[in-house]
């Protein structure tokens, strides 16, 4: 599931799910947007979503610098 804030600049990656009998659940994506930059707030992905944001970049697809992007650990 996605959830979008989007009056708020918020953005998620929620799963929801049963393994088994066990419920799981968790949000392995979450970013801001504050102050025009991005905040990567939470990211347990294996390629990191900083990687796909900036790659990208390095081939001049998108305009957008790198100081934009920041990583909250």
């Amino acid at each position: 599931m996605i959830a979008l804030a989007l009056w708020s600049d918020r953005y998620l990656i929620v799963y929801i799910g049963w393994e088994d009998e066990k419920q799981i659940y968790g949000c392995p994506i979450y970013i801001d947007i504050k102050d025009g930059k991005i905040w990567i707030e939470r990211d347990f992905t294996e390629a990191g979503v900083a990687n796909e944001l900036v790659e990208p970049l390095l081939y001049s697809l998108l305009p957008v610098p790198h100081s934009l992007f920041l990583v909250k650990c």
